[in-house]
């Protein structure tokens, strides 16, 4: 908070509108006077424009509840790939108890395999090998 001595009194003009919005406002905030709200709307909109400076405009709380949004994102995705991991394991198992694979054919089936998904961007479906097995 500054003191007397530190403000410096300067005319603005602004809208009679305007200062309606700004007095309305006032109630909403710690702000004791136009003078303080003023102040601390600019400090803001200062902050804003450095754009580096964004603890003032991204308050500590708000990051908080940003960061454990993420962090809660990062779990769930991390629980779903693992179960997804696994399922893909037991599939391979079944597959690889059922069929004889030399490490030649496997090694050409992969290179197969990324060259596909790589071509879909990762959006491989089944049908998609289904057809080249079929061709």
């Amino acid at each position: 908070m500054q003191t007397q001595k530190d403000s410096v009194r300067m005319g603005v003009y602004i809208s009679k509108k305007l200062q309606d919005r700004v007095d309305h406002a006032i109630s909403k905030t710690d702000a004791r006077s136009r003078s303080e709200f003023i102040t601390d709307a600019l400090e803001l909109y200062l902050a804003w424009l450095d754009s580096y400076d964004y603890s003032k405009v991204l308050t500590p709380a708000l990051e908080s509840v940003i960061e454990a949004k993420i962090k809660e994102t990062e779990n769930h995705i991390a629980g779903v790939l693992f179960k997804q991991g696994v399922e893909l394991a037991i599939l391979m198992h079944v597959i690889a108890a059922s069929q004889q694979y030399d490490p030649d054919s496997l090694e050409e089936l992969r290179k197969h395999c990324v060259n596909e998904v790589r071509k879909y961007s990762g959006r491989y479906r089944f049908e998609d090998a289904v057809a080249f097995q079929n061709s």
